[in-house]
């Protein structure tokens, strides 16, 4: 490592938080490039992202939630097809949830 900066920001109490897998891309190389760039900035500008979420057959359930993390791993060349793992946190909005 050559260089490491450490920047402190006020985080809310998460929660809960899941893991989930994306598959990245199709024919396309550009649908890709722009689904993990649109990933990236999800988590680097702290904002909440709208996750669509159903647990079974039933109603699906829309959470607010936080980009914690990704691991991508794509293919190398121009084809940026693969799969990313992100993990998203919904923060605590009150004191009563």
């Amino acid at each position: 490592m050559i260089k490491m900066t450490l920047v402190w920001r006020q985080r809310n109490k998460e929660l809960y938080g899941v893991e989930a897998d994306i598959r990245l891309g199709d024919e396309s190389s550009t649908h890709a490039r722009k689904q993990l760039s649109d990933l990236k900035t999800a988590m680097l500008n702290d904002r909440l992202v709208e996750v669509t979420y159903r647990n079974d057959n039933s109603e699906e359930q829309n959470y607010y939630m936080e980009v914690i993390n990704y691991h991508a791993v794509t293919e190398t060349g121009e084809n940026h097809e693969g799969a990313v793992r992100v993990t998203l946190v919904e923060p605590r909005q009150t004191t009563a949830r």
